[in-house]
């Protein structure tokens, strides 16, 4: 059967075209569907992938930020911490002016009459005290030796050995002491060549007996009443070996020019510091016995620390207490003065161990332990304001 017709032309070829488009059409449609979708699925894995490197980013970011700022922080404190430990000799003794505590400053101020202070002693002791064996080395001090025996001498309540060795003095000292003794017969003196201080001392210690032993240099001068107060000390404490005090500066002259506050005693610190006032220190003769019986000759300068070097490695028990109990002459003569650079450093070096004083470890221990020394010294400094006293503090 003929389809029909328009004119002369059959549709029928037509409508299989149309058909044929529909057809490719829909397939077409369903490929860029499908494409579609696998762009999206690649779109949103792409940007999974970036959402991760973005926050990955943004952590390590903020780690940067974090880790600059530590940085920074640890920066300046390590410069403020070198700064501090490293302050020049001159910044570092003002520092401790303004702290009240001048250890090692031997002028603090002007002359003044000396301030001794009212030993905490009762007036009337029950029992015996222990006796002293004292001894004082001198080579041409005639000038202060008169004040030095007379401090001895003066001291009320309690037995003393006394005895002056001289090495030979061309001054009048021996004249002094001729006269002295003879109108004194408890002093005991005698004059001839020695080999130096701590020679001098060991014979003059040799001569005299006592349970308590110290030795006072012929320039220096003891406290009123600082015998009777070491001697009930070391009665009610039998467990202490050594005791010190706090130090008066005088000038020549005699009057009060400074005052060193110590610091409670500190074991460790004395392997650093030689700042124990030697005229303030006695000691038990069990204890002297046990350590050797004698300085080392072959210290000139730092002959009392290396004694209390000894003690302190032979177990004994020291105390500071918190009184003055001498006074230590400046003047322009003396060893302390002259020779502390050219003698006493390398002593100091020696008795420390130190075989190089600007190794840094070294050096930042020292000061470490100074600056904690200091500090407790200026404790001690301000409870003395309010009138407290004690071995501890």
């Amino acid at each position: 059967m003929r389809g029909p017709t328009y004119g002369s032309q059959n549709v029928t070829p037509y409508r299989s075209m149309s058909k044929e488009i529909v057809h490719n059409a829909s397939d077409v449609a369903d490929s860029m569907t499908t494409r579609e979708e696998q762009l999206r699925a690649e779109f949103a894995i792409e940007r999974e992938k970036l959402e991760a490197q973005i926050a990955k980013m943004e952590r390590q970011v903020a780690w940067l930020k974090r880790t600059c700022v530590e940085y920074w922080v640890h920066a300046i404190y390590r410069w403020f911490k070198w700064r501090i430990l490293n302050l020049p000799d001159l910044i570092q003794l003002k520092f401790i002016k303004w702290n009240k505590v001048q250890i090692g400053e031997l002028r603090q101020y002007a002359p003044r009459p000396v301030g001794y202070d009212a030993l905490d002693v009762p007036e009337a002791i029950s029992g015996p005290l222990p006796t002293f064996a004292i001894a004082t080395p001198s080579f041409n001090q005639a000038s202060y030796l008169p004040a030095t025996v007379g401090s001895v001498f003066e001291q009320p309540g309690v037995e003393i050995d006394y005895f002056v060795q001289d090495g030979g003095s061309k001054d009048g000292s021996v004249d002094w002491l001729q006269a002295e003794s003879a109108k004194n017969p408890r002093l005991r003196w005698v004059s001839e060549r020695d080999s130096g201080q701590a020679d001098a001392i060991n014979r003059g210690l040799s001569k005299v007996s006592g349970e308590i032993m110290a030795w006072l240099n012929s320039d220096d001068v003891y406290a009123p009443g600082a015998l009777r107060f070491v001697a009930a000390y070391f009665r009610d404490h039998p467990e202490i070996d050594v005791v010190y005090g706090h130090r008066l500066l005088i000038d020549a002259a005699g009057d009060e020019i400074g005052r060193w506050i110590m610091p409670p005693h500190n074991d460790e610190a004395l392997t650093y510091f030689d700042y124990i006032p030697q005229e303030t220190v006695f000691w038990r003769r069990s204890l002297w016995e046990k350590s050797g019986a004698k300085l080392d000759t072959t210290f000139q300068f730092a002959l009392d620390w290396e004694l209390l070097l000894r003690f302190r490695n032979s177990g004994a028990r020291m105390v500071r207490v918190p009184y003055f109990l001498a006074c230590f002459r400046v003047h322009e003569e003396q060893k302390t003065s002259s020779q502390i650079r050219e003698v006493g450093k390398p002593e100091m070096l020696k008795i420390r161990g130190v075989a190089d004083p600007n190794d840094k470890a070294y050096k930042k221990l020292f000061r470490k332990m100074w600056f904690r020394e200091m500090r407790a010294a200026r404790m001690t400094w301000l409870r003395l304001q309010f009138g407290q006293r004690s071995e501890t503090l």
